[in-house]
């Protein structure tokens, strides 16, 4: 695994290597050049109160260790389940962030057309 290193917009406690930043930034990347993937997730899930709202998908995916629950907000940022704030912390997340990455689908050729992993 790569070494540790502390993920923008977390706390100064969690520990994502630089592989699940590269990971989550792909997958958000890959989300917002292809709309038909978005499409497909089907309406997210919405809450609100008086003054704010959020919007998500839920979605679950096995690493290869455990299943791990993940979220997609309406900005298509991933959100990974939390784990230990320490080095093995970060590789479970590494692992998710990698298995959520080949989960969704790449764009092949030259057609830009859609090919599920």
């Amino acid at each position: 695994m790569e070494s540790v290193a502390t993920t923008r917009g977390l706390s100064e406690n969690w520990a994502d290597t630089k592989k699940t930043e590269e990971y989550v930034s792909e997958i958000k990347k890959l989300l917002e050049s292809n709309p038909k993937i978005v499409d497909f997730l089907g309406e997210p899930f919405l809450m609100q109160d008086d003054d704010s709202y959020w919007k998500w998908w839920e979605f679950t995916v096995f690493d290869g260790e455990q299943w791990a629950v993940f979220h997609v907000n309406d900005h298509l940022e991933v959100s990974l389940e939390s784990q230990s704030p320490d080095a093995e912390g970060g590789q479970r997340r590494e692992r998710q962030a990698k298995a959520v990455h080949e989960e969704f689908p790449k764009p092949c050729g030259k057609s830009g057309s859609l090919e599920l992993a």
